[in-house]
């Protein structure tokens, strides 16, 4: 009987301390579950950031996009309005040298009637010459 007695204590030994480490176990499993909870959670807000992210990062290459067309169309009416300018200023500078030019080609056949006008009139040629000199 005393090995019955003995071989029971140590199988209740035994028992006891497979228990405990059982219970060792479960409290390590529990704190293992929540860390995975846990790790879980961030993983989510992660990616519900990254997501975010990638959404912004979307709209702002749409925006980017859309600022380099609307760059690209005011080089175009800049570059219109400046040969615009151009044209315009050479007209200004045109009508600007106008009278001077008017003068000077009057000037220019005033002294070609002169020299007709000073030769003398016997000529018929001359004389017809003069009356079709245009201004």
């Amino acid at each position: 009987m005393e090995t019955l007695t003995v071989k029971a204590e140590a199988t209740d030994w035994r028992i006891a301390k497979l228990e405990d480490e059982l219970s060792s176990a479960r409290e390590r499993l529990v704190i293992l579950e929540n860390q995975n909870h846990s790790l879980q959670k961030s993983l989510d807000l992660m990616i519900s950031e990254s997501l975010r992210l990638s959404r912004a990062l979307s709209e702002s290459e749409a925006t980017l996009d859309k600022a380099r067309s609307q760059i690209d169309r005011i080089r175009t009416v800049l570059k219109a309005a400046e040969a615009e300018r151009r044209m315009l200023a050479a007209k200004i500078d045109a009508r600007n040298e106008g009278p001077e030019l008017l003068t000077g080609r009057f000037a220019a056949k005033e002294h070609q009637i002169q020299e007709i006008c000073s030769k003398p009139i016997g000529n018929s040629a001359q004389t017809l010459l003069a009356s079709t000199i245009k201004f």
